[in-house]
């Protein structure tokens, strides 16, 4: 019996410094700031900042898609986007971002431009865009990133606000959070923020939540919950404004918006505003997809210029060569009234919804 007492004392020593031990680890992780992610072990949230020193490669990777080129830190993510600039399309290749950025630089570079463009697939990992990207003067084509062609673009969210309101007047005309213009592809991305239109434009615009042009390409299950406010314009330039793309000819499907969208101003152009897109041209297409938030009228001098709806401002008025296309009649409001398109030429809209039209302003 003494023996059993024995050995029960020695394990219930154990099992107390086991216990000790255990507490200890918890207090150090409660109390300690750790900047990893201990899911995954790479840095959860980082700040990108005038200061942050660019990289001179990726953390890891090859660029495929078995093999990734990885982006943990600041200075890797302003690696990537310097690579880019300097004319790197990164085509056929593959990126992962593995923290969140919290941008606080001053002026914000998006990731590609006009002229070098993004060709490459991004995805996003499920991280955040914070803070606030305000656009240089001379910037045309503005979001996180500037132009995609080819690429794709995946499990983004962005909650920054995107500012392009101090841009000259003659330049910015594309404009949307994720990416100003996507020739490609997005898929499960989403916007918080506020997207925010030119005060003085003397070039057409196109504003959307998640970009300002979706061409030749697809958006797949995404969504916008930020407002989206479209600027005034200084000369006779169209405005175009929508909660998801500003125009499109792409194939929108499963993807909503449930931000506020304010129409832009302008003195004798076209006014297109949408709560899925501001203008739907004749190759575009929209499925499944849904309006939830407000739309604010834009304002044109010209009364046969200004279209609104609550799907769509504005339809090309060519008829589809595709059989294929849905038409008006497959749509539908939540209260059975409302109208779905600004404009009667509303063929390529199809299983969609939108709310009642007292959410017309």
């Amino acid at each position: 019996m003494k023996k059993i007492e024995q050995k029960m004392d020695k394990i219930s020593k154990k099992l107390m410094s086991a216990i000790l031990l255990v507490e200890m680890l918890l207090v150090a992780c409660t109390n300690g700031e750790s900047e990893f992610d201990q899911s995954s072990n790479v840095i959860s949230s980082s700040s990108l900042i005038n200061e942050t020193e660019m990289a001179t490669t990726f953390a890891s990777g090859k660029g495929t898609i078995s093999d990734p080129y990885m982006i943990n830190t600041p200075e890797e993510f302003k690696y990537f986007r310097e690579q880019v600039n300097l004319g790197n399309d990164f085509i056929n290749q593959y990126i992962v971002l593995n923290t969140n950025l919290n941008v606080t630089e001053s002026i914000w570079q998006p990731i590609g431009s006009r002229s070098r463009k993004f060709m490459g697939n991004f995805d996003g990992n499920g991280k955040t865009i914070s803070g606030v990207l305000k656009a240089t003067y001379d910037v045309e084509v503005f979001g996180f990133f500037g132009y995609i062609v080819y690429g794709t673009i995946s499990n983004l969210n962005i909650t920054a606000t995107i500012d392009a309101s101090n841009v000259a007047p003659e330049a910015t005309s594309y404009i949307g959070s994720v990416a100003g213009r996507c020739d490609g592809t997005m898929v499960n991305c989403s916007n918080k923020g506020l997207v925010q239109g030119p005060k003085a434009a003397s070039r057409s615009v196109r504003i959307g939540g998640l970009t300002g042009s979706l061409t030749s390409g697809k958006m797949v299950n995404c969504e916008n919950q930020g407002d989206v406010k479209g600027g005034n314009a200084i000369d006779d330039v169209d405005f175009f404004v929508a909660g998801l793309t500003a125009i499109n000819e792409g194939d929108i499907i499963n993807s909503n918006n449930n931000g506020n969208i304010e129409g832009g101003v302008t003195r004798n152009g076209f006014s297109c505003v949408g709560g899925l897109a501001g203008y739907l041209m004749s190759k575009g297409s929209i499925d499944n997809s849904k309006n939830l938030g407000t739309i604010v009228v834009g304002v044109s001098t010209s009364s046969n210029k200004s279209f609104t709806g609550l799907l769509v401002g504005r339809t090309n008025n060519n008829v589809p060569s595709n059989d294929g296309y849905n038409v008006y009649a497959s749509c539908y409001n939540l209260n059975g009234n409302g109208e779905i398109s600004g404009n009667v030429a509303q063929y390529l809209i199809g299983s969609c919804k939108a709310t009642v039209i007292s959410d017309l302003k």
